[in-house]
Formats: C-alpha cells, structure tokens, sequence
C-alpha cells in the first residue's frame, strides 16, 4: 500500500479485512550453531500459493524434508529443499533443489482435513486426521492416505459422534 506521495505505508490499515486462505510465506533460513538467524526476513518471493478450489490451508506437519499441506478438501505434500521430478514411466526422482519450497504435490486419494483443523494427530511418519465433508477418518503416511473408517467398516459409529466434537 502506498500514501498518496507514493510511499510505502508503514502500517497496513486494512490488514483485517484481508483474507489470503491458500497463500503460504516463509521466511529465511536458520542456520544451527552460527549467529545466523534469517527468520524473521520475509521476501515478496518467499511465498507460494495452493490450489484455492481444495479451500483453505487448515494445517502443516513436516516429516524430515516433506511438509504436508492439509487443506479443506485435499491433502498435499511440499518438498522442502529438494525437488521431485517424474520419470515418464511414472517413477519419481528425488534432487536437491536451490528453492526452500518447492511445488505442492496433491494425493491421489481425495480427502481432506474439513473444518476439523484440531482433528489432527502425529505418531512417526503417519498423520491421523477426520475429513468433515466425507465423514472418514483418515491416515496419511508414505503410503498415501488410508480411509481407516471405511476400512475397518467403522465410519457409522464415528459419523454418530462426530456433531459431538465439531461442538
């Protein structure tokens, strides 16, 4: 925002009124056992933007060089300084990559975590998490995403408690 003598406005008086539900910035790096603490540094390039017809970024969770983006009707997965390249016979191949964060690579299966952001648990490498608008609850791990409920033919007994939580 500028004033009208084309300055840049030190405070950004309609800041409240803006919603940017799928944009995501990052900061700096931080590098361990040095003085240098670029954290606080936000660039207009440090910033990348997810598929806003899957709605809302609910959560993150990283997982060593994966951080995964739940959303309200998907489930993403971001490499962090690496990048993910597909083979043309389907294969993936993991390379460094210069960029912090790199593009987001949706799930096959389409779940998502809702409006249930609180809904979500961590064990290990597999992330537990209900999907609101399917009624499912689901486990993310490196396998991809398994919809336990209907698995394990629980999903009635957990779609009749679910109002109860979202109280």
């Amino acid at each position: 925002a500028q004033d009208s003598n084309g300055r840049a406005e030190s405070i950004f008086v309609t800041a409240k009124q803006q919603n940017y539900p799928t944009l995501v910035r990052f900061s700096q790096k931080y590098v361990s056992d040095t003085m240098v603490n670029e954290t606080n540094i936000f660039f207009d390039e440090d910033q990348d933007e997810y598929d806003r017809s899957y709605g809302a970024v609910k959560r993150f969770t990283m997982r060593q060089n994966f951080m995964r983006v739940f959303q309200e009707l998907r489930v993403g997965n971001v490499p962090v300084g690496q990048s993910v390249i597909q083979t043309a016979d389907g294969k993936q191949v993991v390379g460094q990559s210069d960029s912090t964060i790199n593009n987001i690579q949706y799930y096959a299966q389409i779940y998502g975590i809702g409006d249930a952001a609180w809904s979500l648990a961590s064990e290990n490498y597999a992330d537990y998490f209900i999907d609101t608008n399917r009624g499912v609850w689901c486990r993310v791990s490196l396998d991809g995403i398994t919809p336990i409920s209907v698995l394990y033919g629980t999903n009635t007994f957990w779609n009749l408690k679910l109002p109860y939580y979202n109280k």
